[in-house]
């Protein structure tokens, strides 16, 4: 009860055309569908039941995350995954949280995923929250770009999971 009050003092305050109202149904283009699990009538992702890469990218677009929008840090990723596939997958979660992917490419297979920081260390938002995302640590280069900011090489180490 307590973080209700909590909650209703925090939002009492939002004017009401500060305010986005989204709806996740089953329409044809939904991201969601009706199911019979074990006789029970429920509502699954479209992608598959326990399968919500799709629903959290939607959400992550809805929320910007401010320290990324301000530095709009310029990255390019590579794939060095040797699975080609999943470049669509990793590209769609960094467009999901905002970030400024100016290119992307597939690169010879390599082991670990590499952060090369262009930036000379001015984004430090962009490149703290793609270390957590990517769970790699980031190299500051001695190579300065007008044209890069931020180098992110997604290497075989890379796990689908971190795409949630």
């Amino acid at each position: 009860l307590n973080e209700m009050n909590n909650l209703a003092n925090i939002i009492k305050d939002i004017q009401s055309d500060q305010t986005v109202t989204r709806v996740i149904d089953n329409e044809a283009d939904g991201l969601v569908q009706t199911a019979n699990l074990g006789g029970a009538s429920v509502v699954i992702p479209k992608a598959g039941n326990g399968k919500y890469a799709d629903i959290v990218n939607y959400v992550h677009s809805l929320l910007t995350d401010r320290y990324i929008d301000r530095e709009k840090a310029k990255i390019i990723v590579h794939n060095g995954t040797g699975q080609p596939l999943l470049s669509q997958s990793i590209l769609k979660m960094m467009t999901s949280y905002h970030y400024n992917v100016i290119s992307h490419d597939e690169v010879t297979v390599t082991d670990q995923t590499s952060i090369k920081d262009h930036s000379g260390g001015n984004k430090a938002y962009s490149l703290k929250y793609l270390e957590n995302r990517f769970h790699a640590k980031s190299e500051l280069t001695n190579q300065r770009s007008s044209q890069t900011d931020i180098e992110l090489t997604v290497g075989r180490d890379f796990k689908p999971e971190y795409l949630q």
